[in-house]
């Protein structure tokens, strides 16, 4: 379960954002960078202490199942999110201080870092979707930020996008589970 914290850290340290109200830049950047340092260490003590770990989250009828696997490629792009997460973290700091409602911003910042890891993680489609997903609906408060006309039509094309995809991708998913594909995943 150690090896999971580099996906759900961030999910809850970000979420946690919103309640802490931090009004101080210098707060709320030691907040930000602290967490996303965190998460690049857990990340790197998971990917190489955990590598090569399977590991079942939950269990559902039919056979599907929550899983992670900690193999090369999820290593390879974990690390590389977790080490790319706070560049930006830092640099968006600085532009966010006349955007406003910044810690908003940078609650669903981080959390969608967690929804990346997941995806990086993920042992099978419906992981991989559960994931992608999350990482998407999170990513649209970013979007929509700033409230003007334009980024609410960009969000509302953003949303209108993503559930168009995601129901491709989740017909794809039960065609391949119904045929019995999702044994080669």
């Amino acid at each position: 379960m150690v090896s999971l914290f580099p996906v759900f850290f961030p999910v809850l340290a970000g979420l946690a954002m919103l309640d802490l109200k931090i009004s101080k830049f210098k707060d709320r950047e030691k907040y930000i960078m602290g967490v996303l340092g965190l998460n690049f260490v857990l990340t790197l003590v998971s990917n190489f202490l955990f590598a090569d770990t399977h590991l079942t989250f939950a269990k559902f009828a039919g056979g599907i199942e929550i899983a992670f696997h900690i193999d090369s490629v999820a290593v390879f792009f974990s690390t590389i999110f977790a080490f790319i997460w706070p560049l930006v973290g830092y640099f968006s700091l600085e532009y966010m201080k006349h955007e406003g409602e910044e810690n908003r911003f940078f609650a669903y910042f981080i959390a969608s870092l967690g929804g990346l890891t997941g995806v990086a993680y993920a042992d099978n489609l419906v992981t991989l979707y559960l994931f992608f997903e999350a990482m998407s609906l999170l990513s649209y408060v970013l979007v929509v930020h700033s409230r003007t006309n334009e980024s609410l039509l960009a969000g509302r094309k953003y949303i209108y996008y993503s559930l168009f995809g995601a129901s491709l991708g989740l017909i794809g998913i039960f065609y391949f589970y119904s045929t019995g594909w999702d044994t080669a995943f």
